[in-house]
């Protein structure tokens, strides 16, 4: 039997008992820190194994409340699977209950369950209002139709209610794949005597063994697998949706090029980028609005860098709105189609919108015409052959590096090698590790043919045009690795 792996992650306002929950629902205290023992409260991202079922198993991330820890929760809420939102009975709905509504959505986490908790210091009408508060504040939302379980740490009350809803809205989760592109976001480092540097994260995809050759981006630095550690036991392999402990090994490794926001991934055709274009929405409500040129934070994983946003359409995007801007980066952080990201204002911080990459490798954009947009789209929005046609005309003579297409186009390279296959087989053309629109290809061979015909016309005595001349007639972004095979194709 195949174990469907998720990642689970709390959300909630500060003191509303998502850590006692986690204990109650895993028996850990993800609680580690002294300080956040003597203070009551989570400071830092917490970890624990759930499994309620042998077929299903969850690495849960319980991130803290408090609103001056708003950059920890993001670092662990980008790439949940489903949330657990917990609000507080006595309490009710609170402003990191809206904040952390708000950037899951924007994250794009599908499945979502509500725990009321602290059932036991409140009377059942109470209760009752509480619960239609928290309906209302989801009707406009993904997570309308999200169960509502009332629960007490205290009593035991509606604890294995709610387990059996996170089974429930965890068979409707897909499911993480560890045939995909390994891509572990770091969000601790730490030394062990005799080990060296171990780094921290959940797998968002991939699969890990002892071993594997590594890069840490955007740092470039390259390292091997020693060891690894699932949940704390020794392990060959780690796969998609697992907490990993990695020990890696190498000349440059060391805490400053392994910090948090570095990620480890397994393949050098996978770059670090210093811009990308993307589809942003700007949360309602907040009084923000989002201008061409204005500097704002970027969370994507457990990476925060500044930048500015230059807006596609128009000037500015206002509460609500959404539109096509590109990021253009202080500091290279590593992206790829279809992540999605959140945005924070400079000063004071507050989340202001988020949205999803389009162009992970993009390259420098102003305006965009109504063709360009509607690519964009297909490519967020297609399956992978769509993608990646779309991707391929927006590239036009560029060209797309064939490492460089499940990062384009944000497919598996399994269905990227499918997608490509597919194309080449309408028009499309594999030339020198890079892949070319059919369009491009049609264009290539009509330029040489009229070269050639223009030869023949201006020298009717010689037998025939040079290799090189012919070569030169393509547009020469490839190095002439488009021309070579057109050429060869024809003779």
């Amino acid at each position: 039997m195949m174990e469907k792996r998720l990642i689970l992650g709390t959300a909630g306002h500060i003191d509303h008992g998502k850590t006692a929950l986690v204990k109650f629902l895993t028996g850990v205290d993800t609680d580690r820190l002294q300080e956040e023992k003597a203070r009551g409260i989570t400071i830092e991202l917490g970890f624990a194994d759930f499994a309620p079922r042998e077929d299903l198993r969850m690495g849960v991330v319980d991130v803290p409340g408090h609103e001056g820890f708003i950059r920890n929760m993001l670092a662990g809420a980008t790439g949940m699977d489903l949330v657990l939102m917990v609000v507080a009975a006595d309490e009710g709905m609170m402003p990191q209950t809206r904040e952390h509504l708000a950037i899951v959505r924007l994250l794009g986490v599908e499945k979502m369950v509500v725990a009321l908790t602290k059932c036991d210091l409140v009377e059942e009408e109470w209760l009752s209002l509480v619960e239609e508060e928290v309906r209302e504040a989801l009707q406009e939302s993904p997570y309308s139709a999200a169960p509502i379980v009332a629960t007490s740490t205290v009593t035991g009350a509606g604890i294995e209610t709610l387990k059996e809803r996170l089974v429930e809205v965890a068979e409707e989760a897909g499911k993480r794949s560890s045939e995909d592109l390994v891509r572990l976001p770091i969000d601790r480092a730490f030394t062990i005597k005799g080990t060296g540097t171990v780094v921290t994260g959940t797998l968002w995809s991939g699969r890990l063994s002892i071993g594997d050759a590594v890069v840490l981006q955007p740092s470039g630095v390259r390292g091997r697998v020693r060891g690894l550690q699932v949940h704390g036991l020794q392990v060959e392999h780690a796969g998609a949706g697992e907490r990993t402990a990695v020990a890696v090994t190498g000349g440059e490794i060391d805490l400053e090029s392994a910090e948090r926001g570095q990620v480890l991934v397994a393949d050098d055709a996978w770059p670090a980028t210093g811009m990308f274009t993307a589809q942003l929405r700007v949360v309602e409500g907040t009084g923000w609005t989002v201008k061409h040129g204005q500097r704002v934070r970027v969370h994507l994983g457990s990476t925060e860098v500044m930048a500015r946003v230059v807006t596609l359409e128009g000037m500015e995007l206002g509460p609500g709105d959404e539109g096509w801007v590109q990021l253009r980066l202080e500091r290279p952080l590593l992206a790829r189609t279809a992540d999605r990201f959140v945005i924070r204002s400079y000063s004071p911080m507050t989340t202001i919108g988020g949205g999803i990459v389009a162009e992970a490798l993009a390259t420098k954009r102003k305006k965009l015409s109504t063709k360009e947009s509607s690519e964009l789209q297909t490519i967020i929005g297609g399956n992978a052959e769509a993608a990646l046609a779309a991707a391929l005309r927006l590239a036009s003579w560029r060209g797309i590096a064939v490492g460089e297409v499940p990062v384009r186009t944000g497919s598996s390279p399994e269905e990227c090698r499918s997608a490509t296959a597919t194309l080449v087989g309408e028009g499309a053309r594999e030339a020198g590790g890079l892949v070319f629109d059919r369009m491009i290809v049609e264009e290539a061979r009509a330029l040489m043919d009229d070269a050639v015909d223009a030869f023949h016309r201006e020298e009717p005595l010689r037998a025939g045009i040079a290799v090189e001349l012919l070569r030169q007639t393509v547009p020469p972004r490839d190095e002439g690795r488009l021309a070579d095979l057109l050429l060869s194709e024809a003779v």
